[in-house]
């Protein structure tokens, strides 16, 4: 098993057991009429809990110190998918076992996914097939070549400097210049998502533009 692109082992640890609740999609209510209206079916995030045990209480506290602070937790069991989480909670529960080892339980929140995928964007539009079974939120990243402003996918930046880097961040909600907060530049409502199958992006610039996202399954 492989966290963030680390084998467990470079820990002194080893992989007990891997527990994934099944999937639960939900549909709010938006019109409690005579025929009840229902919002579109959302995917929610499955519970998973993960029992790791570790040779030493010095490698266990390295890896809470690299989980803790990673922006971002990708678990991959070789089973064909990657598990994008996040921490329910960290108390710090150890249990001691034979031989010196110590067992720790995290409690995570996952999303079943593939592998990251790459779409080079073109202007005026481009057809993008969406892999997976569900909606994911996706990335764009974007190369003015000029000052001015950007629309892509109805979604327009002001002020943007001709060999910045613009990111919007379906994934993380952040929309950055050369690292730099530019959400307020922005008329952004809704961070970018994509229903599985077939969509069309379109791009108002011909400009160097990329579209990243994790096919969602569920």
């Amino acid at each position: 098993m492989d966290i963030n692109f680390r084998t467990i082992k470079r820990y002194d640890a080893r992989i007990m057991s891997f527990d994934l609740q099944n999937s639960v999609i939900e549909r709010s209510i938006i019109n409690e009429g005579f025929i009840p209206i229902g919002a579109k079916p959302k995917l929610k995030p499955r519970l998973m809990e993960l029992k790791i045990e570790f040779r030493n209480k010095l490698r266990l506290s390295q890896f809470v110190e690299d989980l803790i602070q990673s922006d971002q937790i990708l678990i991959d069991i070789n089973d064909g998918f990657i598990y994008r989480c996040t921490l329910k909670q960290m108390d710090g529960n150890i249990t001691s076992i034979a031989n010196r080892w110590h067992q720790l339980t995290i409690p995570l929140y996952a999303i079943q996914s593939g592998t990251k995928r790459r779409v080079c964007l073109k202007y005026h539009e481009t057809l993008v097939i969406v892999a997976g079974t569900h909606e994911c939120d996706v990335v764009y990243e974007l190369f003015p070549k000029e000052n001015g402003s950007i629309n892509i996918n109805g979604i327009k930046i002001d002020n943007v400097k001709a060999g910045s880097t613009l990111i919007i961040d379906g994934i993380n909600k952040l929309i950055t210049e050369n690292g730099a907060n530019a959400f307020g530049r922005s008329n952004l409502r809704k961070f970018p998502s994509l229903p599985a199958g077939e969509n069309v992006v379109t791009l108002d610039k011909d400009i160097d533009a990329f579209l990243y996202y994790y096919p969602v399954f569920a």
